[in-house]
């Protein structure tokens, strides 16, 4: 099975913006069977901005493939067990949804 762990953070001014935010985000990444791993948190040190995680999985689809395909501005790494790709929000650049200023996926063997 193709799993991933996913952190999105995005722009929410409050806990009832960001509740309907991770509904949005849930319906966005139901293809993989999203599972929230903790309700949506203000970042500490961006309070302007609400962590969503989910783990993903997928018995048929290559997650890793579609999500980095579909965003420019990846940065990734990885060795022989994990791999990490990080994105940033840059002029007109989306991800998932308008309101995401970064995100990140890792996959571990």
């Amino acid at each position: 099975m193709n799993q991933v762990f996913i952190r999105v953070y995005a722009d929410c001014k409050d806990d009832d913006e960001a509740a309907k935010l991770a509904q949005t985000l849930e319906l966005t990444l139901s293809p993989y069977d999203p599972v929230a791993t903790g309700a949506p948190t203000r970042y500490w040190k961006l309070p302007e901005l609400f962590g969503f995680t989910y783990r993903l999985s997928s018995p048929a689809r290559d997650i890793w493939e579609e999500l980095i395909s579909d965003a420019d501005g990846w940065l990734q790494s990885a060795d022989e067990q994990d791999r990490s790709a990080v994105w940033n929000r840059v002029g007109d650049r989306r991800f998932l949804i308008s309101e995401a200023r970064w995100a990140e996926l890792q996959t571990h063997a």
